[in-house]
This record gives structure tokens, C-alpha cells and sequence, in this order.
């Protein structure tokens, strides 16, 4: 990567442990809602399909970038 795109500055580990955190509750609140629109009844077949997709991966993205947090932190904690 070229020395003008790369980040001069970094943002302490807390800060980062801390978004990881956000990004996992949201995760959970989402598979929440996925139980959520299963159990209800007020929508179509059709709407409650496209509402656990939708939510399904958002909860992946979400749990996927904390992941790749967390191992960024381990990483620059063995250097």
C-alpha cells in the first residue's frame, strides 16, 4: 500500500474493544428481531422471508467486522 493512503494515525485499543462491543450487541439485537418477525403475524409469507434475510446478514457483517476487530487487537498485542 502506498505511504499516502496508509492511516497516520491509530486509534487506541479501548476505543476499538469498545466498537466491537456496539457492533456485537447490535448483532444481538438483530437475531432477536429475527425471532421477532418470525413470530409475528401481521406480515405476508413473502415479508417475513425478505426480514430474516435481510436480518440474517446483517447480524453475519456486523459479528464478521467484531471478529476481524478482535483480531486485529490480538495481532498488534503479540508485536
Amino acid at each position: 500500500m502506498p505511504d499516502n493512503m496508509k492511516s497516520k494515525t491509530k486509534l487506541p485499543a479501548e476505543v476499538l474493544v469498545s466498537w466491537a462491543a456496539i457492533l456485537d450487541d447490535i448483532a444481538k439485537a438483530a437475531i432477536i428481531g429475527i425471532g421477532v418477525v418470525v413470530w409475528s403475524n401481521g406480515y405476508g409469507n413473502e415479508m417475513k422471508n425478505l426480514a430474516i434475510v435481510g436480518l440474517t446478514i446483517l447480524a453475519v457483517a456486523l459479528l464478521y467486522s467484531s471478529y476481524l476487530i478482535r483480531l486485529y487487537l490480538s495481532k498488534q498485542e503479540d508485536k
